[in-house]
């Protein structure tokens, strides 16, 4: 899924920094805080669940857009405040949703810029 989201970002313009898990995410935005525009966040990750990948980004920076993608029905599994995608999703739901949360972070970048 990863690289399958990471090739859709780019195919709407968009700049794309993957990580493969929770912890390395983490990691990948301290050092490019700067330059992140917007956090793509799946519930089902390796060795951190995107909940808690969340709250840590949370405690960082309450302003910072976050969309959570995730396959999950049910809604108490998703963390509250986020832009929600349901799996799956068409390349015009995530560039609608990628605006939405943007928009609602108080920027709204063209594509092209990093997101």
């Amino acid at each position: 899924m990863l690289v399958t989201v990471s090739r859709m970002l780019r195919a709407l313009g968009y700049q794309a920094i993957t990580a493969g898990d929770g912890p390395s995410g983490l990691e990948l935005l301290a050092a490019a805080r700067d330059s992140v525009d917007l956090v793509l966040l799946d519930l089902s990750m390796p060795r951190m669940s995107g909940a808690e990948v969340y709250r840590r980004i949370r405690e960082q920076d309450a302003e910072l857009p976050v969309l959570i993608l995730t396959g999950f029905a049910s809604a108490d599994q998703t963390p509250e405040g986020p832009t929600v995608v349901q799996k799956p999703f068409t390349l015009h739901a995530l560039a609608h949703s990628v605006q939405e949360a943007l928009s609602a972070g108080g920027g709204s970048r063209p594509p092209g810029e990093t997101t």
